[in-house]
């Protein structure tokens, strides 16, 4: 197995055992001194950035949900279209208010 499978299946793995909670709310600056106890667990000759980014790509695309004073606000996993019309759904709108914005991560 090459180094690249390697590491993605390491994130995969790391990835599967995080719930969707933890997912949206992925730090790379939190995590970045738990990844030297990974490292020890047998990924010790891979980089703590190329494990932070697989760990990423596994996770997906993260937006920010800032709804202003609505009190909505959340961080939410997808596409941006997928994300939206979650949103729009689950409030039961047409389009967002003006005064909300979605931020990728």
């Amino acid at each position: 197995m090459n180094e690249t499978t390697e590491i993605k299946n390491f994130a995969i793995e790391i990835v599967s055992q995080m719930s969707t909670e933890d997912r949206a709310r992925f730090n790379r600056d939190e995590w970045f001194e738990g990844v030297g106890n990974l490292q020890a667990g047998g990924m010790d000759h891979v980089s703590t950035d190329a494990i932070l980014d697989a760990i990423e790509d596994q996770i997906g695309e993260r937006w920010q949900l800032d709804t202003g004073t609505d009190g909505e606000d959340d961080v939410l996993l997808g596409t941006r279209e997928d994300v939206e019309a979650d949103i729009l759904h689950h409030h039961d709108l047409d389009e967002m208010p003006s005064n909300w914005t979605l931020a990728r991560l």
